[in-house]
C-alpha cells in the first residue's frame, strides 16, 4: 500500500514543464529534455540530453571508450577519466560527463551532455553514445586527453556528478528527487516509471537517475548542469542530500469521528477537509499550501486523505465532561484511532493522524504526530490548525528574548495565538515561519544562506523569506567568533508585509539568537516592545557581546529585497 501511496503522491506532485521525449533502441534509452529559456529570464539557454545502455564491460573499459570518444573522434579540448568510474570532457560550447554503475555481467552506462545548441549537444550525445556502447577501444588510450587550450570565460556548461548504492525504492526515489527539484526551484518532469527525474530553470538544469539493483535497492546518479560552476555543485549536493535522506511527502489521515448520540450531524463535508488539507485544495490557500509554500516544499502533506464521517460506536459527547485537559487530549485521540481501526483504516502509510469530532472538544497537538482539530465557525482557526500540525511535523514553540517568552515570536507561526494574521472566510491566517525554524528542517539550500564569522563590514541582499523567487539570500547567518566557547549564534531574516505573512505590521528585517539549544530567540531593541522587534531602513540593531551590528539600508517592495549591512567584530 505503501508504494501505491507512492506512486499517487508523485502523480501530483509532477507538472509538466519540458518537451521531454523518450525513445528506445537496441542500446536502451534515450532521452532528450528542450527547454526553451523564459522571456527576459537571465543567462544563457541551456539543452541538456543523455542516454543510457547496458554492456558487458568493466568500469575501465567504459571509461577508455569515453575518453577515446570525447578526445580522439570528437576531438574535445579536454577530456579526462577522474578515476572513479566517471570521465568528464568539453568543447568550447557543450560538456559531457560518461559514467558507469556496476551490475551483473557488466555495467549500466550513462552519458549526460549540456550545452547552448540543443541540435549540437544530442548529435555530441548519440556519438559519445554509440562509441561507448559499440565503437572499437584501444589499450593505448591515455587517462587525460588535452588537445588545445580553451578561451578564456569558460564559455561551456559546468557538469556535476554525484551517485551512491541506497535502500530506495524506484517510487521513494522519484517522489524524493521531484520534491527536491522543486524546492531548487526546477520544474520537474519525469518518466512514467519514475527511473529518471529532470529539472530546468533558466540557465541551470538537473536530472536524477535510478538504477535497481534488488527490490528496495539501487543506485541513485545525479547530474547538475549550469554556466556558474558553484551552482552547478550546489544543485548536485542538494537533490543528492534530500533522495539519499528520503525526504518525501509527510501526509496525515484525517479521521471524521461524530458521537454516539450526534450520528447525523456534521458540521462541514468531508471535502471541505479534502481541500484543507490533500492536494485537493492545491492552491486554494488553505492548510495544505501553507506547508508546502512557507517551507519551499520541505513539509508536504501530499497523499493525505479524509476518512468518514464515522459514527463512533461507544462514546457519547457527556464523556467530555469528565476529561482533564490537556492531559486527557491524548484520549481524545485515541477514540479517534479507535474509529479509524474499527473500520479497517491501515494508519501504517501515514505520518501522523488528525482527528476531529461534529462537537465542541479540546484540541491541540496530543503529543507525537498526533493531532485533535476544532470543531467549526469560532473554533475552526487555519492559525491554530498550523501550529497544531507544525507540533504533528516535531516542531516546538518559537520564543523571544531578554526576557525568555514562550510563544514570544509573532512572526512565526509557532507562537500561535500570539502572533500577526489575516483573515479570510475560513478564519485567521498565517503568518510564515522565522528563517531559524526552516534552517532546521534543510528547507532553505545552502546557496541562498550568507554566513560568516570574520571581523569586518559587508553590504548583503536578503530575499523575503515569503518571495523565495527573489533575488538574493533568505538568510544570514552569523556563527561564533573563531576560538570563541559560546554556542550561540545569529540569523537575520527579512519579511514582506504579502502573502502568508500580509499581517504582519510591515516590511522589516528580523534578527534571532540562536542558542546552544538549536531554538531561536527573536531580539528587541527595547525589552518588552514587538514593534523594536523590526529593523526599518535607517534603523541599526546592535548585539554588544558579539560586537555584532546588522542595519537596514533600504528595502525594495517590486523586488521583495532588502539590503543590508553586518558588522562584525567592530
Amino acid at each position: 500500500m505503501l508504494e501505491r501511496m507512492i506512486a499517487a503522491v508523485l502523480v501530483a506532485l509532477l507538472v509538466p514543464s519540458a518537451a521531454l521525449v523518450f525513445a528506445a533502441d537496441d542500446r536502451g534509452t534515450l532521452v532528450r529534455l528542450d527547454v526553451a529559456r523564459p522571456a527576459g529570464a537571465a543567462g544563457r539557454p541551456l539543452a541538456m540530453h543523455w542516454g543510457a545502455g547496458r554492456r558487458k564491460m568493466t568500469q575501465a573499459e567504459c571509461a577508455a571508450r569515453a575518453v577515446q570518444a570525447m578526445g580522439v573522434k570528437e576531438k574535445f579540448i579536454a577530456a579526462a577519466s577522474d578515476g572513479h568510474g566517471a570521465v568528464f570532457g568539453h568543447t568550447e560550447n557543450a560538456a559531457a560527463v560518461v559514467f558507469a554503475l556496476p551490475r551483473r555481467r557488466g555495467v549500466q552506462v550513462y552519458v549526460v551532455v549540456a550545452g547552448k545548441d540543443s541540435r549540437q549537444v544530442e548529435r555530441l550525445r548519440d556519438s559519445i553514445r554509440r562509441h561507448v556502447l559499440d565503437g572499437p577501444s584501444s589499450a593505448r588510450v591515455p587517462a587525460k586527453i588535452v588537445n588545445r587550450n580553451a578561451k578564456r570565460g569558460r564559455p561551456w556548461p559546468a557538469l556535476h556528478l554525484g551517485w551512491g548504492l541506497r535502500r530506495l525504492s524506484r517510487a521513494e526515489f522519484a517522489t524524493a528527487a521531484t520534491l527536491s527539484m522543486q524546492r531548487q526551484r526546477l520544474q520537474a518532469a519525469a518518466r512514467a516509471k519514475g527511473s529518471t527525474v529532470a529539472g530546468s530553470r533558466a540557465g541551470a538544469r538537473a536530472a536524477a537517475f535510478y538504477f535497481q539493483t534488488k527490490p528496495g535497492f539501487g543506485y541513485v546518479s545525479i547530474v547538475g548542469a549550469s554556466y556558474n560552476s558553484s551552482e552547478a555543485e550546489w544543485l548536485r549536493n542538494d537533490i543528492r542530500t534530500d533522495i539519499f535522506a528520503k525526504r518525501l511527502p509527510k501526509p496525515f489521515a484525517v479521521i471524521l469521528c461524530k458521537f454516539k448520540n450526534r450520528p447525523r450531524y456534521e458540521p462541514y463535508p468531508p471535502s471541505f477537509y479534502r481541500e484543507a488539507f490533500t492536494q485537493a485544495g492545491a492552491g486554494k490557500g488553505r492548510e495544505f499550501d501553507y506547508f508546502r509554500q512557507v517551507t519551499y516544499g520541505t513539509l508536504d502533506m501530499t497523499g493525505t486523505r479524509v476518512f468518514g464521517w464515522y459514527t463512533m460506536r461507544k462514546h457519547r459527547t457527556r464523556e467530555l465532561a469528565k476529561l482533564k485537559y490537556p492531559h486527557d487530549r491524548s484520549k481524545l485521540h485515541d477514540w479517534g484511532v479507535e474509529t479509524a481501526r474499527a473500520h479497517r483504516i491501515n494508519l501504517k502509510p501515514f505520518h501522523g493522524v488528525i482527528v476531529v469530532f461534529n462537537a465542541q472538544t479540546d484540541s491541540g497537538s496530543a503529543g507525537g504526530h498526533r493531532v485533535v482539530l476544532g470543531y467549526k465557525d469560532a473554533d475552526w482557526n487555519p492559525t491554530f490548525n498550523c501550529h497544531e500540525i507544525g507540533h504533528g511535523y516535531d516542531y516546538g514553540h518559537s520564543w523571544s528574548a531578554r526576557p525568555d517568552v514562550e510563544y514570544g515570536d509573532p512572526w512565526d507561526v509557532m507562537s500561535a495565538m500570539r502572533v500577526f494574521t489575516f483573515k479570510n472566510k475560513f478564519g485567521p491566517n498565517g503568518p510564515g515561519m522565522n528563517a531559524c525554524n526552516l534552517h532546521k528542517i534543510g528547507a532553505i539550500p545552502a546557496p541562498r544562506i550568507w554566513s560568516s564569522n570574520k571581523a569586518g563590514s559587508t553590504t548583503i541582499t536578503l530575499a523575503a523569506l515569503n518571495r523565495p523567487q527573489a533575488a538574493g539570500h533568505l538568510m544570514a547567518r552569523i556563527p561564533p567568533a573563531a576560538g570563541s566557547k559560546s554556542k550561540t549564534s545569529y540569523v537575520v531574516e527579512f519579511r514582506q508585509k504579502k502573502g502568508w505573512d500580509a499581517g504582519i505590521l510591515r516590511d522589516a528585517v528580523l534578527v534571532h539568537e540562536v542558542r546552544g539549544n538549536g531554538v531561536g530567540y527573536i531580539l528587541s531593541r527595547v525589552r518588552g516592545d514587538r514593534a523594536a522587534m523590526q529593523v526599518l531602513p535607517g534603523q541599526e540593531f546592535k548585539i554588544p557581546e558579539r560586537r555584532l551590528t546588522v542595519k537596514a539600508l533600504r528595502f525594495d517592495a517590486a523586488a521583495g529585497t532588502a539590503q543590508v549591512a553586518i558588522s562584525i567584530g567592530k
